[in-house]
């Protein structure tokens, strides 16, 4: 189990709630990171809010397809699939999750191999 900050509908930061959710597992070719850092930025509060409209094309147009929130993460590699070759457990990394489940507020977000980068030696938590 993991915390996470999940919504069922749009609307203003009262719509979100700290909910006790599954930790996900990764599959082959993903990489699980424990979420040490995200950020918040207009892309962030355009999902919160549903706004501009256009946005509810690729996301859900009455309600989100996505519980989850949050396009930047960076923190510390958990777990990897058995085809990951790059990062091994206790790299730092980060990346943008838009394309890949927007997850960074929780404590462990999952994603493809791809979507995640070696964190600078100075730059690292």
């Amino acid at each position: 189990m993991m915390k996470a900050f999940v919504r069922e509908e749009y609307g203003p930061p009262s719509v979100l709630e700290l909910q006790d959710i599954n930790r996900p597992e990764p599959k082959d070719d993903e990489v699980l990171v424990r979420v040490r850092a995200s950020s918040l930025n207009q892309g962030d509060l355009d999902y919160l809010y549903g706004k501009p409209f256009l946005t509810r094309m690729g996301t859900g147009l009455r309600v989100p397809r996505k519980a989850g929130l949050g396009f930047d993460a960076a923190g510390e590699v958990e777990a990897v699939g058995k085809d990951i070759t790059r990062f091994k457990r206790g790299d730092a990394v980060f990346a943008d999750l838009t394309q890949f489940g927007h997850s960074a507020f929780a404590e462990y977000a999952v994603a493809p191999e791809r979507a995640w980068s070696h964190t600078p030696k100075r730059h690292q938590l």
